[in-house]
């Protein structure tokens, strides 16, 4: 089963992102968010995705799995 779940997918209503992140809460996963990135000059460009806001649900970066990643390129990873 997986550990995380996409919160974030493009320019969402933030309703339904907190009523998706209560869900990530009482299932024990994680947030991610997507990129929406195809190619260069497409519709979206890198970071152009509504941040994930500042939930219960833990951001994916912080999986003690993976906080390695995070302290290799601290302030990279944005929650808003």
């Amino acid at each position: 089963m997986g550990e995380a779940v996409e919160l974030v997918s493009g320019q969402q209503n933030p309703d339904s992102t907190r009523d998706l992140a209560r869900q990530l809460v009482e299932r024990d996963l994680y947030a991610s968010m997507g990129s929406d990135f195809h190619f260069p000059g497409s519709h979206a460009a890198p970071g152009s995705m509504s941040l994930i806001p500042r939930t219960a649900a833990p951001p994916i970066w912080q999986h003690p799995r993976l906080v390695h990643l995070r302290e290799a390129a601290p302030g990279l990873l944005a929650v808003g």
